[in-house]
């Protein structure tokens, strides 16, 4: 008796829910992103339009509704390791040296901030307004300060993630440039935390990479970290040579004005956004081939929803 009258019950549920009204299919989704296009130096790409772009979801095209430059100020933190590792050879004033290049090139017009990190993350100056001379002094006393803190462990990823979190939820193409060997030894945090903080927050990684004198194999990790926060965030990044400080400061002012000429790219995917994914997006020429020699930095990591409002 109890078998049939569950029998019934079950047929009547089934029966109910497909006379039930269906759930509409997902739809297309919009969503604007910051893109960087350089050439093989590091240069912006200008002149592009809607029809250079094409992009890919899930096997599927996307439509580039728009294209244009985004001249307008960014707000940019500079984050530099001060780990005991940052400490050896020829690191540290190979760091502090990109540090205030960056500072000099990008403060008088964008709101930035400078922190360091090693155990904890500090706030050293914030640069508005500053004469050339005022700033070298406020990046030279950072400097001061973060020597005299004592040798520590390297707590990266948990300090990109505080950084992270002093960005306004509004902000567009906003920046975290990160000067460091990658060594982190101390973070509750890891790379993958790191990727999904950027995506929501959409703030793009750049990443000035030191190579440390460990071993190799821990030397490979770093790098690969680092390009790969910088790729998945829409960020660029690029290895500082002891032996070359010419070549490090062209880089720096290259990649300080690809943050300055910036396209907001209009996106609408085929379908919604149900879960973080990866998507492709490159640059064509007038004949629909690929650009060679050209390097377009674009948020590949896509959140599943746009970020909430920060506590």
């Amino acid at each position: 008796m109890k078998s049939r009258l569950l029998g019934a019950l079950v047929g009547a549920l089934l029966l109910a829910a497909a006379a039930a009204p269906q759930a509409p299919a997902s739809g297309p989704e919009r969503r604007v992103f910051a893109v960087s296009v350089v050439d093989a130096y590091g240069n912006p790409v200008p002149g592009l339009t809607a029809a250079n772009f094409l992009g890919e979801y899930r096997g599927q095209p996307v439509r580039i509704l728009s294209a244009a430059e985004d001249l307008h100020p960014r707000r940019i933190v500079v984050l530099v390791d001060t780990s005991s590792s940052m400490q050896r050879g020829k690191a540290w004033s190979l760091a502090w040296t990109a540090a205030k290049d960056v500072v000099m090139a990008l403060a008088p017009d964008n709101e930035l901030v400078l922190m360091t990190v090693a155990e904890k993350v500090y706030g050293h100056a914030v640069f508005s307004r500053h004469s050339p001379a005022e700033l070298s002094e406020l990046v030279a006393q950072a400097e001061a300060t973060a020597k005299t803190s004592g040798r520590a462990n390297t707590a990266l990823f948990d300090g990109m993630i505080k950084a992270l979190h002093g960005f306004p939820p509004s902000g567009f193409a906003d920046v975290l440039w990160v000067i460091s060997d990658m060594a982190d030894r101390s973070s509750l945090a890891d790379g993958r935390d790191v990727e999904l903080e950027l995506a929501r927050s959409h703030v793009r990684a750049y990443v000035t990479w030191l190579q440390s004198e460990e071993e190799w194999r821990r030397l490979r990790q770093g790098n690969l970290v680092r390009k790969r926060l910088a790729g998945a965030s829409g960020g660029l990044s690029f290895d500082l040579k002891g032996d070359k400080p010419e070549r490090n400061t062209a880089l720096v002012g290259s990649l300080c004005d690809s943050i300055r000429r910036v396209y907001r790219v209009e996106v609408e995917f085929p379908r919604s956004i149900d879960k973080a994914r990866e998507w492709e997006l490159e640059v064509v020429g007038a004949d629909g081939k690929k650009l060679k020699d050209v390097v377009v930095a674009y948020p590949r990591l896509l959140p599943l929803t746009e970020p909430a409002p920060r506590k």
